[in-house]
């Protein structure tokens, strides 16, 4: 699959504080991705009905879809201590 790709650089330096931030950090945005995920999973679901009767993909169920598992990307490279780069809470369906 040529379309996906990360990119995470390792950084020696890391910050104590960020590293407390992130477990506060972590609760709003666990419970929008939850929310997020059952607006991303319906979206699926039609997209799948969509090119079954269509023939092709709808772009705003697509960019759903691809918004979601981006920000679920990007969170979980935070949290995992991979980078100090904090997500945005609420993602942006316009930048996709």
């Amino acid at each position: 699959m040529n379309t996906v790709a990360t990119q995470i650089k390792y950084l020696p330096k890391a910050s104590r504080l960020e590293l407390i931030v992130r477990f506060i950090w972590a609760i709003p945005t666990v419970i929008v991705l939850f929310v997020f995920g059952i607006v991303a999973a319906a979206c699926f679901v039609f997209q799948w009905f969509h090119i079954l009767f269509a023939g092709r993909r709808n772009k705003t169920l697509h960019a759903v879809v691809k918004t979601f598992i981006i920000q679920r990307y990007r969170f979980t490279a935070y949290f995992m201590l991979l980078t100090d780069e904090r997500p945005p809470i609420v993602p942006d369906l316009e930048k996709v």
